[in-house]
């Protein structure tokens, strides 16, 4: 009876991990949503300080080393 119970137990963590595991793969196409929405903000941001952000940094150390 004991050994049993055990089986009952270790067949309840079992099908406890793998309810777990459809949870989990369930988050999974949110979760790359999001993560490739930051990508693309990472890269829309990396953008504009090249295009933006350098060029201007740029100017203002002329500007610096033209005053001193």
């Amino acid at each position: 009876m004991k050994k049993l119970s055990m089986e009952w137990q270790a067949l309840k963590k079992v099908v406890r991990n793998y309810h777990q595991l459809q949870r989990n793969v369930a988050k999974l196409p949110s979760r790359f949503a999001k993560a490739t929405k930051t990508i693309h903000e990472l890269q829309r941001a990396t953008q504009r300080y090249q295009f933006k952000i350098q060029p201007s940094i740029k100017k203002i150390e002329q500007i610096l080393a033209k005053s001193e």
